[in-house]
């Protein structure tokens, strides 16, 4: 559980209330931040089409 005062993002530490928060490994994170570093990579996920990359 945490305090209210206390939700804090680990990466940024923007301040949240409980609707605007992802926990991941007891950490808690922004929306923006949690995408960045979770979500796929690319537009629209905190990455933007910069990171796209080809592989073969």
């Amino acid at each position: 559980s945490f305090h209210s005062r206390c939700l804090r993002c680990f990466d940024c530490g923007k301040g949240l209330d409980s609707g605007s928060l992802k926990s991941r490994e007891s950490a808690i994170y922004c929306q923006g931040c949690y995408g960045k570093k979770f979500g796929p990579k690319g537009y629209g996920f905190g990455g933007g089409a910069g990171t796209l990359t080809h592989t073969e």
